[in-house]
C-alpha cells in the first residue's frame, strides 16, 4: 500500500482494496496520477487464472519465443 508515494498517487483505501482482493471474479484497483491524472486498473487474478500462468512456458521456436501453457 505504500510503494506508492500519497501525495503523487491515489490508491483506494485499503479496505477497498482488501475486499477487491477478495472478490472470486470480476475485482479490480484503480490507482491514478494526480499530477497527470493517468489511471492505472490492475486486475488481481483469480486462483484459477494465476494456476494457469503459473504453468506457462516459452519455448524458442524459429528464432521466435512462443508461450505455451500445460494442461
Amino acid at each position: 500500500m505504500h510503494a506508492l508515494p500519497y501525495e503523487q498517487f491515489y490508491v483506494p483505501p485499503a479496505e477497498v482494496i482488501t475486499v477487491e482482493l477478495g472478490r472470486p471474479h470480476g475485482g479490480h484497483i484503480n490507482v491514478i496520477a494526480l499530477e497527470s491524472m493517468p489511471k492505472a486498473d490492475f486486475y488481481p487474478l483469480t486462483a484459477t487464472a494465476a494456476d494457469w500462468f503459473s504453468r506457462l512456458r516459452a519455448l524458442e521456436i524459429g528464432g521466435q519465443k512462443l508461450w505455451f501453457c500445460d494442461s
